[in-house]
């Protein structure tokens, strides 16, 4: 899978964006606006959802707050509907709505993503990346419910049903579901990648990975 990353992939987004001719950049789970800040330098329309108002307006205030975000309030499997309705064009969806113990709200519900999913059937040229893949592998410690949230290969299920000729996979605790006019473009950076996920301090897998007979 690579390493814990607790950020978004820029870079391979930005690769995505360029090859694809990407406008739209949308996320789930605001917080203090790192990434949809970032987003906003780089694509012409970005959306972000938050759960708490109050957050979302702390976020929104922000004196270096872009003018090219629109901020939506509420649960992101029921805000997203309306959130994809005025986009033109292609987008890239980072979905990072599941609840993490900063704020109560959302913990009725911990993680919507299958629900986020379902949302978006009808974009089939879009950009999927679901970030904390590992929170998927297996049950949380509390005090999460785990009812809440699905496993990884029920993830993946949904994914390729929705998107059969897509690739969906793992790395740096991303999960991808990329449309098949960008998998080169993935392929490419995961060769590129390969020695810093596997090589450093892990010379003895790399050697392993690469003599396997």
């Amino acid at each position: 899978m690579g390493y814990i990353s607790f950020s978004m992939p820029r870079e391979i987004v930005l690769q995505f964006k360029d090859k694809g001719n990407i406008r739209n950049f949308i996320e789930t789970g605001t917080y203090q606006g790192g990434t949809s800040f970032w987003a906003a330098r780089h694509f012409e329309q970005v959306a972000t959802v938050e759960i708490d108002p109050a957050i979302s307006k702390a976020t929104a205030s922000k004196p270096d707050c872009p003018a090219n975000i629109r901020f939506y309030v509420g649960n992101s499997k029921d805000v997203l509907p309306e959130m994809v309705k005025p986009l033109t064009g292609r987008s890239i969806f980072w979905l990072d709505g599941h609840w993490c113990n900063v704020t109560e709200m959302g913990k009725d519900m911990e993680c919507p993503l299958m629900d986020e999913i379902r949302a978006l059937a009808h974009l089939k040229d879009a950009v999927i990346l679901i970030d904390d893949a590992r929170a998927f592998l297996g049950p949380l410690p509390p005090p999460h419910n785990n009812a809440d949230w699905p496993r990884i290969d029920e993830v993946f299920a949904l994914l390729k049903q929705q998107y059969p000729d897509n690739l969906v996979t793992i790395a740096d605790d991303v999960i991808y579901c990329i449309p098949p006019d960008l998998i080169g473009v993935y392929d490419a950076d995961y060769v590129a990648q390969f020695e810093r996920r596997f090589g450093q301090k892990n010379t003895g897998l790399l050697s392993r990975i690469l003599n396997k007979k």
